[in-house]
């Protein structure tokens, strides 16, 4: 293989016009610093041959990392870009740490194998001897005192060894190189300023036109600022003028030497009058209130004396008119090198922030207070509507227990199943109501699916058998997997799904329920029909309150609430609930949630359905019941009946309840809570502040039937908490139990 000739070597001159060449290439080119790297190593590999290569030092100084490469050779150029790319250079390695150490170029005019092992990062070797690299000149990159990083050239392909005169002049380039850099890094950082500035520009509200007007007026008088702004960079100026916010520069001495036209426009100054002001006399003399504001403790001096950063959002400035406004200020030095000039001040007007802020304020607390009486108006329809549900269902169950003919109970059973048709209505509308408050309370537990789908299934195998629909099951993949979730809440959705399933099926039609573990841990639970099926066009009101999907014409009961209050009660237990149907051929709801892996469920027992009774008592019971209902107080006295053992002393007002309380002393309080002369809650804390009667058990039965309320009062002392419309076989079990039966 031949050897390439030796090029002439440039004269002095020529090396004079090279440089000056090369310095105009650097000054007209477009300050885009990628671009500017690459033409710097090209240029200088072509100058001087062969390879070339620039180091940044990171911000810390602590790396130097591959900013350029260049190689005649694209291949070479390839393997060195890779070599540098795929290696950590600490700044005090190698060749280059010896550049950054000493602030001084490395010269190796002739390298040999052995010195590439003594003096070369390992790393480098492969490229060394693989390429017959022979000589290397590294110079440093500095500008203004301030060591930016390394230049490198080595020779591969010009068989000629550098000499002192490449490395002189390699300085000089590395010299105009650093400048170059220096002035692209700048243009970056301005270029960022600008950008982020123009983002905050473009957040400025509507509000702020008045404020774009006065900068117009403003521009008219910059040929009185010429003298000043012909001193800026025009890229500069360009940036400061577009401006939204006002921006002030001031000298260490803390006087005004530059202020945008946004700042002139919302300070009431012209340029000429505040040029040469100090900022605090002018601009911060006086508190917001108008007493006086001493240098000494204004942070924004403090911080043009020490030279820090300074920011807030609760300052003020003064206009020349005397009017104070709230001001968002960001203060930083500005500092050329080590010396400190000054600071730069960029500020807003904040009044209508503020005002938008106390508007906010405003809202949030309407809003509470609009949402607390949503829930004091759940809690007294809750109560309003359950009262007179209570008397007829609670009769209804009671004469149901007697013995009656069949149409008598066919009548009763029809009154029954329309009061608790209502009772459902109601308690649908009321869910729905506290899941959009926000007042909706779970009771997230570990639950095993398979059993709480058993019953839910068994409970509505008769309802399915009226219709003669077989009701099948496939749920063997849910074994024994658990999920966090409501259980009482839960079998509500399932009972809700399994009922429509039904409703809405074709007699002798067929329900299919199964379950499955999904690849992304989670439980589903489908329930398919053979219905008809839902039209697509329905599709974007499925989950709507109140939509009947074009059934409020088929005859069949129902609401249009049990979807949506489905929909968000799975919402609410971190669970999906959706569809998919085939218009005539059937449709399929399905659950899915997040399989529990941390617990097992206890085994979950249906409750027993059997007929509750009390047993006649041969000592007297002694019941005080705190009502102002005639109708409830009807229904207690039936169900507690002097031949059972029960004596009912009746108070319609909660003070003379306390009072009966303390003279008879009772064997059982039944307590409701909205009375005509003070609340049951109250009667409750002075039951059980009172040591003579804080031992007697008390029973609340409400038509308040609020989670948050229950709680309440069960933490206050009350032995249980019953729902008006009464569920008579739970209203005797809680009696047999207080009774110890």
């Amino acid at each position: 293989m031949s050897t390439p000739s030796s090029p002439e070597r440039p004269t002095s001159n020529e090396r004079l016009q090279q440089l000056a060449d090369i310095s105009r290439l650097f000054t007209e080119m477009v300050l885009d610093l990628d671009t500017l790297l690459e033409t710097i190593v090209e240029a200088v590999s072509r100058l001087l041959g062969d390879s070339c290569a620039i180091r940044i030092l990171s911000d810390d100084g602590e790396v130097l990392l591959p900013a350029a490469i260049y190689h005649p050779n694209p291949a070479t150029c390839a393997y060195l870009r890779d070599m540098l790319s795929a290696t950590t250079h600490q700044a005090n390695e190698g060749l280059s740490g010896q550049v950054v150490i000493r602030d001084s170029a490395v010269f190796l005019p002739h390298i040999t194998l052995e010195q590439s092992r003594a003096t070369i990062k390992p790393e480098y070797l492969p490229y060394i001897e693989r390429y017959h690299v022979h000589s290397m000149i590294l110079v440093p990159l500095r500008n203004r005192g301030r060591l930016m990083g390394t230049l490198g050239i080595g020779r591969d392909i010009t068989p000629e060894p550098y000499q002192e005169s490449d490395a002189v002049f390699l300085q000089d380039l590395a010299d105009r190189a650093a400048m170059a850099l220096d002035n692209a890094q700048l243009y970056a950082h301005v270029s960022a300023a600008k950008q982020h500035l123009e983002q905050r520009v473009a957040q400025r509200t509507s509000a702020l036109s008045a404020a774009n007007e006065q900068l117009k007026r403003e521009l008219e008088r910059r040929e009185q600022l010429e003298t000043m702004l012909e001193q800026l960079n025009r890229r500069h100026r360009l940036i400061l003028d577009s401006l939204g916010e006002g921006l002030i520069v001031l000298d260490r001495a803390g006087h005004l030497t530059f202020a945008n036209p946004a700042a002139l426009g919302m300070l009431g100054w012209y340029m000429d009058d505040l040029l040469g002001q100090r900022k605090h006399e002018v601009l911060h003399h006086s508190r917001p209130d108008g007493s006086p504001f001493p240098r000494a403790e204004c942070p924004m001096c403090a911080a043009i004396e020490d030279g820090t950063v300074y920011h807030s959002t609760a300052e003020f400035f003064w206009t020349k008119t005397g009017h104070a406004f709230p001001v968002e200020v960001m203060m930083t030095p500005l500092v050329d090198g080590a010396e400190r000039l000054g600071a730069v001040i960029v500020f807003s007007d904040i009044t209508q922030q503020r005002q938008i802020d106390r508007d906010l304020r405003e809202a949030k607390a309407a809003a509470e207070q609009a949402n607390k009486a949503k829930s004091e108006f759940l809690s007294r329809m809750s109560h309003e509507l359950r009262t007179p549900l209570n008397a007829i269902l609670g009769f209804t169950q009671v004469l149901q227990m007697d013995a009656l003919s069949e149409d008598q109970q066919d009548s009763l059973h029809h009154i029954l199943n329309g009061g608790r048709h209502l009772l459902n209505l109601i308690n649908e509308v009321l869910d729905l109501a506290r899941i959009e408050s926000g007042n909706m309370t779970l009771s997230p537990e570990p639950i095993l699916v398979r059993l709480a789908v058993l019953e839910a299934v068994d409970t509505m195998r008769v309802l399915a058998a009226e219709r003669a629909i077989t009701l099948s099951l496939d749920i063997d993949a849910l074994d024994e997997h658990t999920i966090i979730a409501d259980q009482q809440r839960l079998k509500q959705v399932l009972f809700n799904l399994l009922s429509n399933a039904i409703k809405y099926n074709r007699a002798n039609g067929q329900i299919m329920v199964s379950g499955q573990l999904t690849a992304n841990a989670t439980l589903r639970i489908a329930i398919s029909d053979t219905g008809c099926g839902i039209d697509p066009a329905y599709a974007a009101n499925m989950f709507k309150p109140f939509e009947r999907l074009g059934a409020q014409t088929s005859g069949i009961e129902g609401t249009g609430l049990g979807l949506a209050l489905s929909k968000n009660l799975v919402h609410a237990m971190h669970g999906q609930l959706d569809y998919m149907s085939i218009p005539g051929a059937g449709t399929t709801f399905w659950l899915e949630f997040p399989l529990n892996t941390s617990s097992t469920a206890e085994e979950q027992r249906p409750a027993s359905t059997d007929q509750v009774q009390i047993k006649p008592h041969t000592t007297t019971i002694n019941v005080l019941l705190i009502e102002d209902n005639l109708s409830n107080l009807r229904l207690i006295e039936r169900l507690l009946h002097p031949t059972l053992g029960f004596n009912i002393t009746a108070a319609m007002q909660g003070q003379l309840g306390l009072d009966l309380a303390l003279q008879h002393q009772p064997d059982i309080i039944l307590l409701d809570l909205h009375l005509p002369d003070m609340h049951g809650e109250d009667v409750l804390k002075r039951l059980k502040l009172d040591s003579a009667t804080t031992a007697i058990p008390v029973v609340v039965i409400t038509a308040d039937a609020t989670v948050r309320q229950s709680d309440r009062l069960l933490g206050g002392g009350a032995h249980a908490y019953l729902a008006k419309p009464l569920d008579v076989p739970l209203f005797l079990t809680t009696i047999n139990d207080i009774l110890g039966l």
